[in-house]
């Protein structure tokens, strides 16, 4: 029998050793060892491969964690053969996920997504990839000037890109002085110019932190969605691969 682990936290306030079902409608178990607990289910019969009904269980269970726990989600399909072995992850890691516990108690993770929609912006990738023939040789009509031209004017956007996300991360960051104690910024990997932003947030300071953000919301030229509370996903630094 092989097992899955949704997220370890505190043991501290221990529920019952079953709550609630998980991916595949599998029971949810618990265990314990030394202070911490961990949220497992057998993995389910068939094919676990994330999909929206199975990620949306997974995250169900973690949150409900996380309403009443500091968690630390683990990556969906977190995977261990034997119970023993689950009970032995924690014994060895048990020092990490106790420190990471301490630094994420009383903290619920707040997200940014902005997306800056400009005319001049729209299908530029498309004509730069548009220019290059499919093995990588240039058009034979104005050889090389055109392709040359586009991909210029391609990785000047992609730079133009990057310092606009660099201003917005900094005004973001001190718009909501005082409401986070971490930060974290991502980059789009498409062509659209979208930056998302993950702050750890104080469990009292999630009213305030939205107050900032619909006084942001209200910018133009600024097209930004706000989601949250969430377990720190993004500020669960310590997992390491169960087998070490």
């Amino acid at each position: 029998m092989s097992y899955m682990v949704y997220c370890i936290f505190s043991d501290s306030k221990m529920p019952g050793r079953e709550t609630g079902l998980g991916v595949g409608g599998q029971p949810v178990f618990l265990l314990s060892k030394n202070g911490l607990g961990a949220a497992f289910s057998d993995l389910p019969p068939s094919d676990f491969t994330p999909d929206i009904p199975r990620i949306l269980s997974y995250q169900k269970i973690v949150e409900s964690f996380n309403n009443e726990h500091t968690v630390i989600p683990m990556r969906y399909g977190c995977k261990f053969e034997q119970e023993s072995e689950i009970v032995q992850f924690l014994e060895k890691h048990h020092q990490q996920y106790n420190a990471l516990i301490g630094e994420l108690a009383g903290h619920l993770e707040m997200g940014i997504r902005l997306l800056r929609e400009k005319e001049e912006d729209q299908g530029l990738e498309d004509s730069f990839l548009a220019s290059v023939c499919l093995d990588g040789i240039p058009p034979l009509s104005d050889p090389g000037r055109a392709y040359l031209s586009k991909r210029k004017e391609y990785y000047d956007q992609e730079k133009r890109f990057s310092q606009e996300n660099r201003i917005l991360t900094e005004k973001f960051r001190v718009e909501f002085a005082g409401l986070f104690t971490k930060w974290k910024a991502e980059t789009s990997v498409s062509h659209l110019p979208l930056l998302s932003l993950y702050f750890l947030v104080p469990r009292g300071f999630v009213e305030p932190f939205r107050k900032v953000f619909r006084h942001l919301r209200s910018e133009k030229g600024l097209k930004i969605l706000l989601s949250g509370p969430w377990p720190p996903y993004n500020f669960a630094l310590f997992e390491p691969d169960q087998g070490q």
